[in-house]
């Protein structure tokens, strides 16, 4: 590999780029030759979408628009309502690159609420059907968040400037109590997270199941009928097993390269009914454990595709590498707890048998960190993992993937600066500015409405975030990270 991008590097890169719609940063290139021939394959592939559909219909605002509030989005590592404008921006600039397959590594949902389901369907649909884009999906801990589906509930943001809280829960309503924050309650099916089997089925064509224009596809459990694809999965206490899905799957769309969804979603059951369910979020480090069918079939869909002169592109929601330029434990002890998800950084053993199974290059989302990784095994063999970041986070971007040929890949980082109409909510955030000065409410958040852009949006929406969980003093660090003179938002 010539060349690797560090977080730093990318963050202190991008504090320079110039105010276009989207700003190239350095590639990663693995013996990239650039000799584009018509074995060459161009993918984009997007981080944590967390597509929220701002049409979305819960019966409120009289259907205008579906939003979450200010006072969530800055409280979250994502924002909620902004990414649907950047998620459409992005598609019309992979459109405009001439790119025909897109690649979302996971959390493409906010919590599998059907209504945004729906909402990302309709979008991928037109995009589908109107400029011939595919789309490959795996899942990630936001979708679903259990197997087999859960109630839901989130506070929304009303015409007057109100919180309401719309529930998918009966009783959420019935023993319902008005507060400063939350005026009122609103029950919606449509709020209701959906399980794996119901996914699958309505975004069936995005990778979930086998189309007729694919040349091949397959999955670990030797049959892509959705009620085959399952595995037994393991109380901690060992004592009983509960089935549950999986949505692993390897396509060929055009011949010769092969795609390839690792699910290491795994979740932990709590009764030996199904009715609840543990879910971590470690990715390969538990799904090593509670599905080894799944990494002995990767290790086979490698061999093979080796063997068969494929080209290859292996993607997960989760890291196969430490993610951190191994200083996870450095973060950890700064912070004397589990912040920067420590307990979700692989472990070298982990990393090493994924280097046992053939795997060279894998990229993955879920940290919302623009990363590469590249690791030496024991045996001597590379793995390089590339991460994703989010559109709905700082810094917002993309990866461009092109492939040469089995070992020939090019990767570039792609800022997205401008999205047109990101600021038009902003009307609504006055609004709930109002309500929360009448009821004398913090707004210290009031600031993100003075910006001018939408990478500007989200570096104030960090900055928002670090004042709210963190100390001044870890606002100064990230202020270092990011090169960029720290403003007071008090």
């Amino acid at each position: 590999m010539s060349y690797q991008l560090s977080r730093r590097q990318f963050l202190l890169s991008s504090a320079s780029v110039a105010a276009t719609s989207a700003t190239v940063l350095p590639g990663c290139k693995l013996q990239s030759n650039n000799n584009q021939t018509d074995q060459t394959h161009r993918i984009a592939l997007l981080g944590d979408v967390h597509f929220h559909d701002i049409h979305g219909d819960f019966g409120f605002n009289d259907n205008e628009v579906c939003i979450r509030t200010m006072q969530d989005s800055v409280g979250s590592t994502r924002m909620f309502n902004e990414n649907y404008f950047v998620f459409k921006a992005t598609l019309d600039d992979i459109v405009a690159e001439g790119i025909k397959f897109v690649i979302l590594v996971g959390d493409f949902s906010d919590d599998g609420q059907e209504a945004h389901v729906d909402g990302l369907k309709r979008v991928l649909d037109q995009y589908s059907d109107e400029y011939g884009l595919e789309f490959f999906l795996t899942h990630g801990n936001h979708d679903p968040t259990t197997p087999y589906g859960e109630d839901c509930d989130k506070t929304f943001l009303r015409s007057d400037g109100a919180g309401i809280k719309v529930t998918s829960n009966q009783s959420d309503v019935e023993n319902f109590i008005p507060s400063d924050e939350v005026d009122g309650v609103l029950y919606s099916p449509k709020m209701q997270s959906l399980g794996f089997m119901p996914l699958m089925e309505k975004l069936g064509r995005f990778g979930f199941q086998s189309q007729p224009h694919y040349h091949y596809y397959e999955t670990p459990w030797k049959s892509d009928k959705l009620e085959d694809r399952v595995y037994q999965a393991t109380s901690a206490d060992g004592t009983y097993t509960v089935e549950c899905p999986d949505s692993s799957y390897l396509v060929e769309p055009i011949e010769g390269f092969w795609i390839c969804s690792v699910d290491m979603n795994t979740h932990v059951p709590l009764d030996p009914l199904g009715s609840q369910w543990d879910h971590d979020a470690k990715g390969y480090e538990d799904g090593k454990v509670q599905k080894p069918q799944v990494l002995a079939w990767l290790k086979d869909v490698i061999k093979r595709a080796d063997e068969q002169g494929k080209t290859l592109l292996v993607f997960s929601h989760y890291p196969a590498i430490e993610y951190l330029n191994y200083s996870a434990d450095d973060f950890y002890y700064l912070f004397a707890d589990s912040s920067y998800n420590h307990k979700r950084v692989p472990t070298s053993e982990t990393t090493e048998e994924l280097i046992d199974c053939g795997l060279k290059l894998h990229f993955a989302g879920h940290i919302h960190i623009n990363d590469t990784a590249k690791y030496v095994g024991r045996n001597g063999q590379t793995l390089v993992n590339v991460q994703a970041p989010s559109l709905a986070a700082y810094i917002p971007a993309y990866k461009k993937i092109t492939c040469y040929g089995p070992d020939d890949f090019e990767i570039e980082t792609k800022v997205i600066e401008d999205v047109p109409e990101f600021d038009s909510l902003f009307n609504h955030y006055e609004n709930e500015i109002d309500w929360r000065t009448a009821k004398g409410l913090d707004t210290h958040w009031k600031s993100m409405l003075e910006v001018s852009s939408y990478r500007e949006l989200m570096y104030q929406h960090l900055i928002c975030l670090t004042v709210n969980n963190k100390s001044d003093d870890w606002a100064g660090i990230c202020a270092i990270f990011t090169n960029q003179n720290f403003h007071s938002i008090g």
